[in-house]
């Protein structure tokens, strides 16, 4: 972090500094958040880093990865609902998956996702 901004804010229980690229600063955040998403489309953006993404719709979502993402960029996504997550490329990205998966394969499949260089994404865990 040598001669990087640092946020202001004093990092709170559980949280650790992470690079900001909009703000170029160092600044706290919680590790691993839970977030709950409802709805059944999600466009990835750099803010969901780290994060572990549930999906609780009962009818199918359409998760978009755009290729603005940073390199280094990971998430974890659950199907915690009874609606399968397909996941798309936009802006030029590209997912690639050692076994052409591009869906979740049923309720509670784990999946995630990480960013490996400009416009290229790995798919792992349980898809389709």
């Amino acid at each position: 972090i040598q001669g990087r901004n640092v946020s202001n804010t004093a990092p709170a229980d559980k949280e650790v500094l992470t690079w900001d690229a909009v703000t170029s600063t160092w600044k706290p955040s919680q590790y691993y958040t839970v977030t709950n998403v409802a709805g059944t489309t999600y466009p990835l953006t750099a803010s969901d880093h780290g994060k572990i993404l549930d999906f609780t719709s009962n009818t199918a979502v359409t998760l978009t990865v755009p290729g603005s993402l940073p390199i280094g960029f990971q998430v974890s996504i659950s199907q915690a609902g009874n609606g399968q997550i397909t996941f798309t490329g936009s802006g030029g990205m590209i997912i690639n998956n050692r076994w052409a998966g591009t869906a979740t394969s049923g309720r509670w499949a784990k999946a995630g996702v990480e960013v490996r260089a400009t416009n290229s994404a790995i798919l792992s865990g349980d898809v389709q």
